[in-house]
């Protein structure tokens, strides 16, 4: 079972950056600069007072900086 979120089948599992960094034991500044320079495909999101929030699918994580160690 994933560290993140439990989804209903068929929808596609999603962290936030923190979560991913979290999780692969980096930064959340490597996390966003991997989305910036399109290295790490990310959903943009549109939350509160316009702020934008990156949804990433934690198996494009895991092929960038490779799975999570077992716990």
């Amino acid at each position: 079972m994933s560290p993140f979120t439990i989804t209903p089948e068929g929808v596609p599992e999603l962290a936030l950056p923190s979560a991913i960094a979290s999780s692969k034991g980096i930064s959340s500044t490597a996390v966003r600069m991997a989305i910036a320079t399109g290295r790490l495909p990310a959903l943009a999101l549109k939350g509160a007072h316009g702020k934008v929030v990156y949804a990433i699918r934690p198996q494009d994580a895991d092929k960038l900086w490779g799975s999570p160690a077992a716990a």
